[in-house]
């Protein structure tokens, strides 16, 4: 059988424009087209076959018919001038000469020309970009009020978390900015985009946007109250796709711009609790304790959404506390809860589970993430409870670490967990393999989770008999004897009673 020959967009394009000639000679008799634009009929029949349509006759078109130039360029709009307002029409009829105008200037070799001919080709240059200097300015005079009013209602949209209509906010708010030259305007575009591909998990996306908007506020030469909040965001995401140091990095850079009383704000105090994040998992947990111990000076009782958590998690993971003290009745934030959850999943504690479920279904504002660990949390329960395994799919749950070694290590201990648990060993075990070959393999720039890590260490010392004679076994319980010693010396103190 033939194949069929594909299209290339190049060709579509030509489609397109030749339906949207197809309708102006529908619309008028042929022989008044040619008389008014200077064509013989002949030419309109091969410009409708498919010929390639003079920049001259297009503009015929739009000078005798009134033809809208942004319809005929692109199908966008309507088909004629009179169907649009006033200042549009205008604004079509300059982007029209604007293309004129640029066409003719990338025909042209100025290189390659003398004298007048020199002199008239660099004046057509000019003029072309005096022309896209004029045609920009009066874009962006119509678009600042769009775009600042669409802004208006994307910030309340994100501020009440009515996230459908944010999503659709920022897409319309998207395609005017393209469109509007305005810095302020664009920079606050950037930072509120953040907020929406954040909501949607989206953290890749989230991230290299977040780091625009943080280079347009550094360039302004910004004092730290306006760079913090950039800062902060900038290293929550890199912490949520597994780049601890350059968390680490951006905020020791913003705090170094403190001077006076901003050491006491509640910005540096968020600055100094996410510094302390990062230095829990990437092993430094006495300098994350001296973090802590500096920001509770500073914490007050309005700030302590930021602090709690991470403290929460710090007395954990080093031993100094035991899940068994936890007050989870008393847990007034998604904050607490969401650190109680991931300790309930490394510690397959039934009873804390269903505390920490049953408390954390109260709050909002954990979104998809929320959403994604609790379900993680009640199949576990469910598992633990009669053994069964209903397949579930932590797609969701791992889905802001990035593609490669560092989803894969979180895949492959998430499945054998599940697969201990249900009995089935040697299942577990070749997940084991597969997740310690996934950690050896994550790059030096990713920081796999702590609490990932020693969740590893519980799979492989309860599925992996290292007496049985394979030689991959043995290796794999050597490495990770190997690995426990080596968190229990950094400070991470859960890991001699767990592990």
């Amino acid at each position: 059988m033939a194949r069929r020959a594909q299209t290339g967009p190049g060709e579509d394009r030509d489609k397109a424009l030749r339906e949207r000639l197809e309708k102006i000679i529908a619309d008028y008799p042929q022989a008044e087209i040619a008389r008014r634009t200077g064509r013989s009929r002949n030419a309109l029949t091969r410009y409708a076959r498919g010929a390639a349509m003079p920049l001259e006759f297009g503009t015929a078109l739009v000078e005798s018919f009134g033809v809208n130039p942004a319809w005929l360029l692109t199908g966008d709009s309507t088909p004629y001038l009179s169907d649009v307002p006033e200042a549009s029409s205008e604004l079509g009829r300059e982007l029209l000469e604007l293309v004129g105008a640029m066409a003719g200037v990338s025909r042209m070799r100025v290189g390659s020309l003398s004298g007048k001919r020199h002199a008239k080709a660099l004046r057509e240059v000019s003029d072309a970009l005096d022309l896209y200097g004029s045609l920009q300015a009066r874009l962006n005079g119509m678009t600042a009020p769009v775009l600042r009013d669409l802004l208006d209602q994307l910030h309340e949209a994100i501020r009440t978390r009515d996230m459908a209509q944010a999503r659709a906010l920022e897409s319309m708010a998207s395609r005017v900015q393209r469109m509007c030259d305005d810095n302020e305007l664009t920079t606050r575009f950037l930072g509120m985009r953040v907020h929406v591909l954040h909501s949607d998990l989206r953290i890749v996306e989230a991230l290299e946007t977040q780091e625009l908007y943080f280079q347009r506020v550094l360039a302004s030469g910004a004092d730290f109250r306006t760079v913090a909040p950039g800062a902060y965001n900038l290293a929550v995401l890199n912490s949520m796709i597994l780049r601890m140091l350059d968390a680490r990095r951006a905020c020791r850079l913003a705090m170094a711009a403190a001077e006076g009383d901003d050491a006491r704000s509640a910005h540096y105090l968020k600055l100094l609790c996410q510094d302390a994040l990062a230095d829990i998992e990437l092993g430094e947990l006495a300098a994350s304790a001296a973090k802590l111990q500096q920001a509770a000076q500073i914490c007050t009782p309005d700030e302590r959404t930021f602090f709690e958590p991470i403290y929460l998690h710090h007395a954990l993971v080093s031993g100094a506390w035991s899940v068994h003290q936890l007050d989870i009745e008393r847990f007034e934030t998604w904050e607490l809860c969401f650190q109680a959850l991931r300790y309930g999943v490394l510690l397959e504690d039934r009873m804390l589970l269903k505390r920490v479920i049953s408390r954390a279904g109260r709050f909002e504002g954990g979104g998809e993430m929320q959403r994604q660990l609790i379900h993680r949390a009640e199949m576990l329960l469910r598992i633990l409870e009669s053994g069964v395994h209903d397949n579930f799919d932590d797609e969701g749950l791992i889905q802001s670490i990035p593609h490669g070694p560092p989803r894969e290590f979180a895949r492959h201990v998430y499945r054998a967990q599940t697969l201990r648990i249900c009995g089935q060993v040697a299942a577990g075990e070749r997940s084991c393999l597969e997740a310690q070959t996934a950690l050896e393999a994550v790059s030096g720039r990713y920081t796999p989770s702590s609490l990932m890590v020693i969740l590893h260490l519980r799979n492989v010392l309860l599925c992996v008999d290292e007496r049985v004679c394979r030689k991959s076994s043995r290796e794999l319980k050597a490495k990770t004897q190997v690995l426990r010693q080596s968190m229990i010396d950094s400070g991470y103190g859960i890991v001699r009673s767990l592990c």
